[in-house]
């Protein structure tokens, strides 16, 4: 107690090395009998999966050892000065120790070095009751108030929504414009099970390369492949990043990229110094012009055989969070009115806190609505955010806004869309294009990296969906114009660079605004946020749809709606999102493929 005393709250924290360390000193102690299973917790000893709950760990492990300690928390068991915390952990005790720290593991963010998590940073063998009395005063609000972000960690069990000091933690997170983050499981373990499909792909495809015929007809055969390939590459790639919410179409559309990828890289390799092969039916350009453009099919064969590979990564990632989502909901009603505490005195003082000054039922029920709305945004889009609120506001659908975006693709995409610098002081037409373009791209990283994460997560979105609709298309039609003969090789390039510094500056412009600043442009802002984001038919649909909301009608709207419309919605069957339910299905299975 005095340790806790000395200590600020916000200094109860832990690291990931105490997480891991945590979780081997766990399995230890189940697999020596010194952690059983109960009658309310029959957990399977050779689970290393799930494992005991957290209040059998807590009962058995933490108590017992922090005990011979001193009776201080495990935090300041493993560091008696303190860590402060930047990371705020909100669960409901109910998963398994594994299962729990997996996840925190997981989605634990880069920027973040020290969690704060009740289990661990409270004194389990003291009666803290005095510390919690007053909820905003206790320690876990002080500790939510000095975070980065908070993340949450659903179970299989129940919906932490369903426990009132777990809902309180979200209307603080509201109220103090915390990010907030959907914990998942790792997706590493699918991915080293899908990735020899796709890697065998890209080898039967390369393999294919060498099938054809030498000479003038496997010569004129190959080159009409290689283009009708890169010209279908295109259109496989948006559908995969912009369709893809089957989980059958998704990995078929990757596994068929992968082996068309392969086939066109080792096309272009097996001809790569014949320039005739990339020139075209004039064959008069410039030898450093074809240098530029063969560098350039190059690259992009490049780039898409790592994307279907990557893509692989970012379907388990899209499945797996789209499951957790379903977890948030089971047993949760669509409101924290409905939560539960085990205290009555506990409830009392969080509700006296959650309502503060509200003076009327209206003034309460708008309070507990905004919770209601932080929540739903969370659960439908896998994390909630100032800035995403403000795009919920002005209608635009954020369904699965966190899914997986692989930061891979804009590595490759930011080295094809830059021109190659050798040539930079050859193609005097390209050089003051082509600089910015390169200094862009460097801004934007520098950009990205220092951005919070959930600014990270949309500037990824951005990114890919920018380069695919605005950059790719005019590089398609002039390179097809090249190849008819209807445009020199020096007017290609130069549009090509243009395009991609109009397509960088654009990016930079986008992720400098947020979703929340792209949603409130004036006429458009509704519908490009939500084109940013789309993925799926239904979100596709709603991009096509989407309209500013008209303020006048918010008022009338909310106090018509009623409860019963939030859990509809929450629970993503309206008319016009009919593939959701099914989607939440689906997901269920990831670790099955």
């Amino acid at each position: 107690a005095e340790l806790h005393r000395k200590v600020a709250a916000e200094n109860w924290g832990v690291t990931k090395a105490d997480l891991k360390r945590l979780r081997r000193d766990v399995w230890k102690a189940v697999k020596n009998g010194s952690i059983l299973p109960t009658e309310l917790d029959p957990f399977d000893p050779r689970d290393d999966i799930f494992g005991p709950s957290i209040y059998t760990i807590n009962e058995q492990y933490i108590k017992p050892v922090t005990a011979e300690a001193g009776n201080m928390s495990w935090a300041l068991m493993k560091h008696p000065k303190g860590l402060k915390v930047d990371l705020f952990v909100t669960h409901a005790w109910q998963e398994g120790i594994f299962e729990f720290i997996d996840k925190v593991l997981t989605s634990w963010p880069r920027s973040c070095h020290s969690a704060w998590c009740c289990m661990l940073a409270n004194p389990q063998n003291l009666d803290i009751s005095s510390l919690i009395s007053c909820p905003k005063s206790s320690p876990f609000a002080l500790a939510l108030r000095v975070v980065k972000c908070m993340l949450v960690v659903p179970n299989r069990r129940l919906s932490i929504y369903t426990r009132l000091w777990c809902a309180y933690e979200a209307h603080l997170a509201y109220e103090w414009n915390k990010v907030v983050l959907t914990a998942s499981a790792s997706p590493w373990a699918s991915f080293r099970q899908a990735l020899p499909a796709v890697l065998l792909c890209v080898v039967l495809g390369g393999l294919l390369a060498f099938a054809w015929p030498e000479g003038p007809v496997g010569f004129t055969a190959m080159k009409v492949v290689a283009a009708l390939l890169y010209y279908c590459m295109y259109p496989l790639i948006l559908s995969v990043i912009l369709y893809s919410q089957e989980q059958c179409w998704y990995r078929s559309g990757n596994l068929i990229g992968a082996f068309l990828s392969g086939h066109y890289l080792l096309v272009l390799a097996r001809n790569y110094h014949l320039s005739s092969f990339f020139s075209n039916e004039s064959g008069s350009d410039d030898a450093e012009y074809l240098r530029e453009w063969r560098s350039t099919h190059i690259n992009f064969a490049v780039s898409t055989v790592l994307f279907f590979i990557f893509s692989e990564l970012d379907r388990i990632r899209y499945f797996t969070l789209a499951h957790e989502a379903t977890l948030l909901k089971v047993g949760y009603s669509g409101s924290i009115k409905d939560a539960a505490c085990s205290s009555s005195t506990d409830c009392a003082n969080i509700w006296a806190e959650i309502n503060g000054e509200a003076a009327s039922e209206d003034e309460r029920s708008l309070i507990v609505a905004k919770v209601d709305d932080t929540i739903r945004t969370l659960i439908r889009a896998g994390m909630s955010s100032r800035s995403l609120r403000q795009a919920v506001e002005e209608g635009v659908c954020v369904d699965n806004a966190n899914s997986g975006d692989s930061i891979a693709f804009m590595l490759l995409i930011s080295g094809t869309s830059m021109p190659n610098l050798e040539n930079l002081r050859v193609l005097d037409v390209e050089v003051m294009t082509g600089w910015a373009c390169v200094a862009l791209t460097i801004i934007l990283w520098i950009v990205f990296f220092n951005s919070s994460i959930d600014r990270r997560i949309f500037c990824k979105k951005v990114f890919i969906r920018v380069i695919l609709i605005f950059v790719w298309p005019p590089h398609l039609i002039c390179s097809l114009f090249f190849k008819l003969g209807l445009t020199p090789m020096t007017h290609l390039l130069w549009i090509f660079s243009i395009s991609n510094t109009v397509g960088m500056s654009i990016i930079l412009a986008l992720t400098a605004l947020h979703i929340g600043g792209v949603a409130r442009i004036p006429r458009i802002g509704p519908w490009l946020a939500q084109l940013m984001i789309a993925r799926g038919p239904s979100a596709l649909r709603k991009a096509c749809k989407t309209r500013p909301v008209d303020r006048s009608t918010v008022a009338s709207s909310d106090d018509s709606s009623g409860d019963e419309g939030s859990s509809d919605e929450l629970d993503g069957s309206t008319d016009d999102d009919p593939q959701r339910a099914s989607l939440e299905d689906r997901s269920s299975s990831i670790l099955e493929v």
